[in-house]
């Protein structure tokens, strides 16, 4: 099952980026694929800036698209029962 990054893993991977550390080394931190921490990277990156990736930034991102995202259900609720 798919889990969104949380807040706190965001500000973490913020740190781990700055410091240096590579997408491997901060998915073995916050036990998360690598491949998640590179999505994350680039889709959350201020492009209009340095690029670079800002915690605070990614988490209003995540918000906005999670509120604009498909509410309705694609089945009856007695289905998912």
């Amino acid at each position: 099952m798919y889990n969104q990054l949380t807040e706190h893993e965001r500000y973490t991977l913020g740190t781990m980026n700055r410091a240096g550390f590579s997408a491997r080394e901060i998915g073995r931190a916050l036990d998360r694929s690598h491949t998640t921490i590179r999505r994350e990277l680039s889709r959350n990156a201020c492009h209009a800036t340095d690029r670079a990736y800002r915690p605070s930034k990614a988490q209003e991102r995540t918000n906005g698209r999670r509120r604009r995202s498909r509410q309705g259900k694609h089945h009856a609720p007695e289905i998912y029962e």
